[in-house]
């Protein structure tokens, strides 16, 4: 038994919160409100107990967000024994004993795209590269979400260049292309998948910025799981829209004209400018501007 008042320790190696805290957390589905604190440097997370808890009660204890509490990088492995709890009670202490059951949690690392040829609206061959934390098996999936690219139609079986990541495909609806190991693929190896220009999927016919975070990318991998995140490094590409043209004046062969070349720039804001962090709003907004969608630039160039 544990009385109301009494400790309970959550020993949570490499995971970190850069400083102490105090907070309020919560037992038994939120009914009951308590108070709780971590320790950056043991890494132990203490939970006071908010009432009586009878042997053999099954608790639960919920930690919010808000605690600031962070996940270790580079992940962690099912059921690490390095997790453990611990309890501080009058009728008996418990010492540090291994949490029996804990999710895995990876991550994916340099992770990259390319595009041949840059064109917006057309297809390429798209240049994958990442690295993971942790091992993959066969079978095991790496998904790129990949908003706005199209290929008009699903492609359920995609052969690559890479005998790790063979097999591939595209779901049109949901933009997402799944990479499937076909053979395993050593922790922390960087892989290199080419998706060929002949299989149709197009880049957005509004072009794409560089280093996209609307573009992700994760993995369901049971040994290390990685919600989708922005991928690091995309190219960018541009698009002009149907206002293009170009006139001449006078137009006369062989004689010295005004050229006057106007374009529409397709493409809207989306991506982030690098900045230096002791600016002031006014530098910083100086490299936020880009032309809105539809703004017409129009250039002459004098006979």
């Amino acid at each position: 038994e544990v009385a109301q008042g009494e400790t309970i320790f959550v020993i949570l190696p490499a995971f970190s919160r850069g400083a102490d805290k105090e907070f309020t957390c919560t037992m038994s589905g939120g009914v009951v409100t308590t108070s709780c604190s971590w320790s950056d440097a043991s890494r132990v997370l203490t939970v006071r107990a908010g009432m009586a808890l009878a042997a053999l009660e099954a608790v639960t204890v919920e930690i919010p967000a808000t605690a600031g509490i962070k996940l270790p990088f580079p992940g962690i492995g099912i059921n690490d024994a390095r997790l453990k709890l611990a309890v501080n009670a009058s009728t008996g202490s418990m010492n540090p004993t291994a949490i029996l059951a804990s999710p895995s949690l990876g991550s994916l690392d340099l992770t990259g795209l390319a595009y041949n040829p840059f064109l917006a609206g057309a297809p390429a061959r798209i240049d994958i590269n990442f690295s993971s934390w942790f091992a993959f098996n066969v079978g095991d999936t790496v998904t790129l979400n990949l908003p706005a690219f199209f290929a008009n139609r699903d492609i359920p079986a995609i052969s690559t260049d890479t005998d790790a990541w063979k097999k591939a495909s595209w779901a049109e609806n949901a933009g997402v292309l799944t990479l499937t190991a076909t053979a395993p693929v050593a922790a922390r190896l960087l892989n290199h998948v080419s998706i060929f220009q002949s299989y149709g999927i197009n880049i957005p016919r509004l072009g794409s910025s560089k280093n996209n975070p609307l573009l992700m990318m994760g993995t369901t991998a049971p040994q290390g799981p990685v919600l989708p995140l922005s991928i690091q490094v995309s190219p960018a590409v541009g698009a002009f829209g149907a206002g293009t043209g170009i006139s001449f004046d006078p137009k006369l062969a062989g004689q010295a004209t005004e050229v006057t070349v106007t374009f529409r720039n397709e493409q809207p804001y989306v991506g982030v400018f690098d900045h230096d962090p002791e600016a002031t709003y006014e530098d910083w907004a100086s490299y936020y501007y880009d032309f809105d969608v539809d703004d017409v630039v129009t250039i002459s160039l004098p006979g």
